[in-house]
């Protein structure tokens, strides 16, 4: 009787005991999460400080317009809801503090995705989806992307919630649809996300009657946006970049490595992502299809449906997924005894590679038109005249600084052919010397672009008049 209550005692403290443990470390992981959150948000509101690029500047004139419902792939309706807000405000820093916002708050989701599987894992994904360079860069920016990839995670927790729920599911039902009203309201490529979702589920269930009703709402919602909006739409115009370029550059955002080595960045990340694939299916079924069917079908979607244009931005839907597969791998392998050093050490590296790319966007900002500009107007004793290869972007942009300070403070725009005494070229190479309008043109300054959706400018400054081409001189039409 003593050593059956002696036993039953030390067995009450023991339990006892884990269940502190195990509550203190829940405690340590919030704390830790939270800190992830904070420090996403603090990154995020650095970089919103800066000047706003070419497209902003865009989404702003078409809200001070009042036209904020034309189908234009520039206009992202929540965002310019906001810049309509804002129109009489040139603060950048309030143009994106949703932005900030949502991207802090996806960080947190992450973590809640995430943390079915661990708390490692969770920990992994917040940690890295906080400093992951491509999500800074456009987390932080007055555009649509932000709230769209907090919608595709909040559609992804909602849709694994589905998964296991008993009961009613009305409110996941409605909390679902405004997810994907709020997705496709916050930018195009939602449409595409949701539709994956809402595939991958039904096929789980196997077209079941449940699994049909979970969607229907958030369907339906996107198939009015798609045909009172979406199917109307223009598409703005850019550089054409070569398509294997994008998506190694794209592949190598996901690891945080800024650099493009040919294909090498799509075969190495592909490979990631496959092994992390197998052992997130091992843990969780539906949460490594849902991520899967994004990571691999999305790309091939806007591959088949873009015009002539595509950019890295395009594939932000795969490049969080992708970052999310990553961290289920790491969080795994840190979770385990025997790879727990192999995992820390990897998700130092990635941190840290993000980490790097995201100091020159916090000290310079996405682009310099600012310093440029009051160069140019430094360099010449009345106000000079200024063309482009980009005459639409330059004028956009002139014209929001001649808003914010005064026509005085920017030159007057040109045509390249009327040789102007500035040329900023944005979409050609940069050789030391131009002719355009039969003037020979030398390079004066190079203001490099430090953000994924910056435009670098190369500063031309006009010459002498020349009889004839000059040999060591290209026009600026080659």
């Amino acid at each position: 009787m003593i050593i059956s209550t002696m036993a039953r005692d030390v067995s009450d403290q023991t339990i006892s005991q884990i269940a502190r443990s195990g509550t203190g470390a829940a405690a340590r992981l919030d704390v830790a999460v939270v800190a992830c959150v904070v420090i996403g948000l603090g990154i995020r509101l650095a970089a919103a400080s800066g000047g706003p690029w070419l497209d902003e500047i865009w989404s702003w004139e078409i809200a001070r317009s009042g036209d904020v419902l034309v189908a234009h792939d520039n206009n992202h309706l929540l965002n310019t809801l906001w810049l309509w807000l804002m129109r009489d405000i040139t603060s950048t820093l309030a143009w994106r503090l949703p932005a900030a916002v949502c991207g802090a708050a996806s960080v947190w989701v992450a973590a809640v995705i995430l943390r079915r599987l661990g708390r490692e894992h969770a920990l992994v994904g917040a940690l890295l989806v906080a400093v992951a360079h491509p999500l800074v860069v456009y987390q932080s920016e007055a555009r649509g992307y932000s709230s769209m990839l907090l919608c595709l995670l909040i559609a992804i927790e909602l849709q694994l919630r589905m998964l296991h729920a008993t009961g009613s599911r009305r409110v996941l039902r409605m909390a679902m649809m405004l997810t994907a009203t709020a997705g496709v309201l916050s930018h195009l490529s939602f449409s595409a996300v949701y539709v994956l979702i809402a595939m991958a589920a039904m096929l789980m269930h196997r077209f079941s009657r449940q699994a049909i009703l979970d969607h229907a709402g958030g369907l339906v919602m996107t198939g009015i946006w798609w045909l009172s909006f979406g199917r109307r739409m223009s598409i703005g115009g850019g550089p054409e970049l070569s398509v294997i370029d994008v998506l190694s550059h794209a592949a190598a955002d996901v690891i945080g490595y800024g650099a493009a080595w040919g294909t090498a960045p799509i075969w190495i990340v592909a490979g990631a992502v496959a092994v992390s694939a197998v052992m997130l299916f091992q843990r969780n079924r539906a949460l490594a299809i849902l991520l899967i069917a994004i990571v691999i079908a999305y790309p091939l979607i806007v591959l088949l449906a873009r015009d002539r244009l595509v950019y890295v931005r395009y594939f932000l839907p795969a490049i969080v997924c992708g970052l999310l597969l990553l961290s289920a791998a790491i969080g795994e392998l840190i979770s385990r005894r025997p790879t727990c050093l192999a995992g820390v050490v990897l998700l130092l590296v990635m941190a840290k590679c993000h980490a790097v790319r995201d100091i020159p966007l916090l000290a310079h900002g996405r682009d310099r038109h600012a310093l440029a500009i009051a160069e140019i107007m430094r360099s010449s004793p009345e106000r000079p005249t200024v063309g482009s290869d980009a005459d639409f972007q330059l004028r956009t942009i002139l014209d929001y600084y001649a808003h914010l300070n005064g026509s005085a403070s920017v030159p007057k725009a040109a045509f390249v052919d009327d040789a102007p005494q500035w040329l900023v070229v944005m979409h050609h190479p940069s050789p030391q010397l131009l002719v355009s309008g039969g003037y020979a043109y030398e390079l004066d300054t190079s203001y490099k672009a430090h953000a994924l959706s910056g435009i670098p400018w190369q500063i031309y400054r006009r010459g002498l008049e020349l009889g004839r081409k000059s040999d060591s001189a290209q026009t600026l039409a080659e």
